[in-house]
């Protein structure tokens, strides 16, 4: 060791290692096996941001559960623009990438 250095960073001369440890494969597995038990659950981006469902869940369903008004939207799913026509009968389903834009009036 060197004496110049002794004590630096390390609490009464001893060295402690903060790095995080890595999970351990095992660790991993097990973590996406105990989804399996919610199979009716799925994931999506909305906005960007993970968001879970219940299911498969048709557009116009999700966009009533956010609160929000179909006219006053436009919906892109999978960088596709979704015609406000095609919202009841298009399927949002386990990763797709949905944006929603909601359009605010004012000045």
């Amino acid at each position: 060791p060197d004496p110049g250095n002794a004590g630096v960073g390390k609490p009464n001369g001893r060295t402690i290692d903060v790095r995080p440890k890595a999970a351990s494969p095992g660790a991993r597995e097990a973590a996406f096996s105990m989804g399996s038990t919610e199979s009716a659950s799925l994931a999506i981006t909305l906005n960007g941001e993970p968001y879970r469902l219940d299911g498969e869940t048709r557009l116009v369903a999700l966009i009533a559960k956010l609160g929000m008004r179909p006219a006053r939207i436009a919906v892109e799913l999978n960088r596709e623009i979704v015609p406000k026509s095609q919202y009841e009968t298009t399927t949002v389903k386990a990763g797709d990438v949905l944006e929603i834009i909601n359009f605010v009036g004012g000045g």
